[in-house]
């Protein structure tokens, strides 16, 4: 599918840079005849000469033959707003195609979504589980020594081992936790990110789409 002439003009005039005299007269040449060139100066007055100025070249122009005939329009450069929304544009559709590529509808990108974060939530409540489980068994461990305390004798060295042993373990499952936790909410927002985007471009996509079937409409009759 080809983009609509309004948008293969903007992707042409993105590259455009200032004309010289020296460059519009080749199409002279290309075309082996006489031509002139029809522009509006700074005062709003038609201008019909054998050359243009390049800052006029930049607003548009028309190349007309010695009898009057439009040979080409040239239209005028992009501003710079337009060149920022033809490159959004660009981008835009870039992202629909890649996430097509991967999925089939908005749809698909729920399921896989809801896929992912069942998953990230399983691991979240197995170490929930398990950090329960390491508080619990710390806390039979450090009531164990503090009966060896409280009776005069020395908490044997195994006990301690393991008192410190669980409290490491703990840190490494909490801030594994924790990571889930921000793992969950940034597998959220990259889903509702690509869906949003499927959605923008299906939109753009539909609407370039009717455009250009509007111009090969028109352009039938002619």
């Amino acid at each position: 599918m080809g983009f609509p002439a309004k948008y293969r003009t903007l992707a042409f005039l993105l590259s455009l840079t200032v004309l010289s005299t020296t460059a519009l007269s080749s199409f002279a040449a290309e075309k082996n005849t006489f031509v002139l060139y029809r522009y509006t100066n700074a005062n709003g007055v038609t201008v019909i000469n054998s050359s243009i100025p390049a800052e006029y070249a930049q607003q548009g122009y028309e190349v007309i033959s010695k009898a009057g005939e439009v040979l080409e329009v040239i239209p005028r450069a992009p501003s710079k707003s337009e060149i920022a929304a033809a490159d959004a544009q660009r981008k835009t559709l870039e992202t629909f195609k890649q996430l097509q590529r991967r999925y089939s509808d908005v749809s698909d990108i729920e399921r896989a979504k809801q896929r992912r974060l069942d998953n990230i939530d399983t691991n979240i409540k197995i170490l929930s589980g398990t950090i329960s489980n390491l508080e619990s068994n710390n806390d039979d461990l450090v009531r164990n020594a503090a009966e060896f305390e409280r009776k005069g004798r020395s908490v044997p060295h195994t006990i301690l081992r393991q008192i410190e042993d669980g409290k490491k373990e703990l840190s490494v499952s909490k801030d594994i936790l924790e990571y889930r936790y921000l793992e969950y909410k940034e597998t959220e927002k990259k889903f509702d990110s690509d869906i949003q985007a499927y959605i923008e471009g299906s939109k753009l996509e539909k609407k370039l789409e009717q455009e250009q079937a509007e111009l090969e409409r028109l352009a039938k009759q002619r």
